[in-house]
């Protein structure tokens, strides 16, 4: 599956459990909210090599435990920068890791 498929699982998840009847706000639509997945999607790869240099024993470890919850943080912070995202991803991966 593809990086956009994941983050879209947890911001679906996210949505479900806060009971959200709407997605982020997004002046095209659900389709707006897709096209801006793919590129958060493109930041997280930048990680491309994650499983490599995270020393990962599973593969799809990331895509799980972190792109996801990514997805879910973007629930609430869809407007977020990409330094914004860049910083909670790096304090998710610190968190996840130690």
């Amino acid at each position: 599956m593809s990086t956009a498929t994941f983050l879209y699982i947890g911001l679906n998840a996210q949505r479900g459990q806060t009971r959200g009847k709407a997605f982020p706000e997004h002046t095209e639509g659900f389709m707006g909210v897709v096209t801006e997945l793919d590129r958060f999607a493109l930041l997280l790869d930048e990680w491309s090599n994650h499983d490599e240099a995270l020393n990962l024993p599973y593969p799809g470890v990331f895509d799980y435990e972190i792109t996801e919850e990514m997805g879910g943080w973007l629930y609430s912070n869809f407007s977020c920068t990409d330094d914004q995202f860049n910083a909670e991803l790096i304090r998710l991966v610190a968190q996840w890791r130690f």
